[in-house]
């Protein structure tokens, strides 16, 4: 499947198996009946539910694990945000989802993947309650003892951890004082300067803190 944004079905689907040892040495025409169930569920960001935006399609991704007798798939979903509740069609297997995050779900969130659930069983109509918890990190951040040039990108902070992998860039204030807001749970912090703004440095991940609890904010 390729299509367009859709309240239900997929708008991407790679690798799902059709049929197996099909003959195209001649013209032909098959039929392929491919079975769904309902994933039902809804959005909340720290107990609320995800406020519409017009215009706004939210991304979800699901990887289906293979087996014996089907192979892994993906499929990628590109959803309306009308409200936070959704009832989507999925194709039997086990999945890892995840939900693709920016700042329509918060002011100041990291963009990146945040990992739903690594192993959900649809079998049957199935409900999924998306639950995001979130942390705010608010920092100083300071190149050579002085703030980063103001109004303009100081680099690209990235936070990794278990629920996922999140990129931020840092536009701080005259004081060199900045704000994320991630998922809750442990990461590994590190800065890349941004080589427009400091055209000067060498560029590369440096990394801050190690293990870095955002279990609340700090």
């Amino acid at each position: 499947l390729d299509s367009a944004p859709d309240r239900a079905l997929p708008s991407i689907v790679y690798n799902k198996r059709l049929a197996d040892g099909l003959d195209l040495t001649h013209s032909a025409t098959s039929t392929f009946a491919l079975t769904t169930h309902h994933l039902e569920g809804a959005i909340l960001v720290d107990g609320a539910p995800v406020h519409p935006a017009p215009n706004y399609n939210w991304f979800m991704y699901a990887y289906a694990a293979g087996s014996a007798v089907e192979p892994w798939f993906i499929a990628y979903y590109e959803v309306p945000l009308v409200s936070a509740s959704f009832k989507l069609r999925a194709f039997p297997s086990t999945y890892t989802f995840a939900l693709w995050l920016d700042e329509t779900f918060g002011p100041d969130m990291a963009g990146g993947w945040y990992v739903i659930d690594s192993s959900l069983e649809v079998a049957a109509d199935t409900s999924m309650m998306i639950e995001l918890h979130t942390a705010i990190l608010e920092g100083t951040l300071l190149i050579d003892g002085v703030p980063p040039v103001a109004g303009k990108p100081a680099g690209v902070l990235t936070l990794e951890g278990s629920t996922g992998w999140y990129q931020r860039k840092l536009v701080p204030d005259e004081g060199g004082a900045f704000r994320v807001r991630v998922p809750q749970g442990k990461y590994n912090l590190s800065f890349a300067i941004d080589a427009t703004t400091y055209p000067t440095y060498a560029t590369g991940r440096q990394l801050l803190a190690p293990h870095f609890s955002l279990d609340q904010p700090r």
